[in-house]
């Protein structure tokens, strides 16, 4: 589920974005959620891992500024704040990532890994951040 008003979007290597209705000082707050298919030995600190790499990739200035290992119901996540600048405009960010795995039949040899990164600027993170871990909480496999 979104917060009221939060609009359904597309975007580029994403199952789905959503975002503020209206623009927040120049910038589209929004939550994306990716998906892919990864080989079932890769665990949440390997999913990690990976994903940062690739993000200071692009921004090597990106610093985590909270980890850990939370419960929504029956599903594990790993969560991270980061704090980075916009590659292309220098804008300071916020971003929360959470990183789950799809549930998996015991002998299956791939897993869906999921990703929903949610970005708002750096001074709005506080704001911004319990309508991200509303979506984030909400989401569910059936």
């Amino acid at each position: 589920s979104v917060p009221d008003g939060w609009v359904l979007d597309e975007g580029p290597d994403a199952l789905v974005v959503v975002h503020t209705p209206t623009e927040e000082d120049g910038f589209w707050v929004n939550l994306m959620v990716s998906h892919d298919r990864v080989a079932r030995a890769i665990d949440h600190k390997a999913a990690a891992q990976a994903t940062w790499a690739r993000l200071v990739s692009n921004s090597p200035e990106a610093k985590v500024t909270m980890e850990r290992m939370v419960r929504f119901d029956e599903r594990v996540t790993y969560l991270r704040a980061v704090e980075l600048s916009s590659p292309k405009s220098g804008r300071a960010l916020a971003q929360l990532h959470a990183l789950f795995f799809a549930p998996t039949a015991d002998d299956a040899k791939t897993q869906d890994f999921f990703q929903l990164i949610g970005t708002c600027p750096a001074d709005q993170a506080e704001r911004w951040g319990k309508d991200f871990l509303e979506v984030i909480g909400s989401f569910r496999f059936s």
